[in-house]
């Protein structure tokens, strides 16, 4: 009887350790087959806002403020010019506003690739999507999409040696079923916290993403959202050249 007793105590606390893991997630489908998603993270103030996608049913642009004839625009702006369901911040830039490293929307290469060493590019060709440390310049042209940033968050499902930093976090992934997922946070964590968040599984309370690359963060993250009736916003103060759009196929 102790035995049973004993057993039914164990399976009870998986169970409950299980539940307490997951409990902090929360998702909705906010237009056929797009998810969005807050992640609630129990051992942080901040949270993670996400939309989850697979590029069968949508496809990314690059978002410039110069196509509008303005040196930056918001998040916001950028949603509302293009008409994009979701619009997060991209690249790196200088203090002339000025977009630094690769871009390519739509086959045509709008930015050239940075040397940095520890950026990455995440590309898009078709319907397939990876992140790339030093992708090959002879090669540039056969990809829809290119955002370049860093560094990489997550690399093959582990999270590599990243320096601690804590701040605002922006980041871009693909996850364990090939689905793109966007991401920001509404406040301030590490950088390795956010990473590990990104890389946990989703019975472990995480976005379950084998790859993903960080966007320009800090005081350059925002989000917005607008499918339908829903909206999301998380706004920043300052203003970016350049944004990833998420739009219907």
């Amino acid at each position: 009887m102790k035995k049973r007793l004993l057993l039914f105590a164990v399976i009870f606390l998986i169970g409950f350790v299980f539940f307490r893991g997951n409990q902090n997630v929360s998702s909705e489908k906010i237009a056929k087959n797009l998810e969005y998603g807050v992640l609630k993270l129990k051992d942080q103030t901040a949270e993670l806002h996400y939309v989850r996608f697979s590029l069968e049913d949508y496809q990314l642009r690059t978002i410039q403020a110069k196509d509008f004839k303005k040196l930056s625009l918001s998040s916001q702006e950028m949603l509302q010019a293009s008409h994009a369901l979701a619009v997060i911040n991209a690249n790196f830039f200088d203090e002339n506003r000025k977009a630094l490293g690769l871009i390519i929307d739509q086959k045509k290469i709008k930015n050239p690739l940075h040397p940095s060493s520890w950026w990455a590019s995440f590309l898009i060709a078709g319907k397939n999507a990876r992140i790339v440390l030093k992708p090959d310049p002879k090669e540039l042209k056969k990809y829809d999409f290119a955002i370049q940033a860093g560094p990489r968050l997550v690399v093959a499902g582990k999270v590599p040696k990243l320096k601690s930093h804590i701040s605002a976090k922006s980041a871009i992934g693909i996850d364990d079923q090939g689905k793109i997922v966007i991401i920001a946070s509404k406040g301030h964590l590490d950088i390795r916290d956010f990473a590990r968040y990104l890389s946990l599984s989703k019975k472990s309370g995480g976005l379950a993403l084998k790859n993903a690359l960080n966007l320009d963060g800090g005081s350059s993250t925002q989000f917005s959202i607008k499918s339908g009736d829903f909206q999301l916003e998380i706004p920043s103060f300052i203003k970016v050249p350049v944004g990833i759009g998420v739009f219907p196929r």
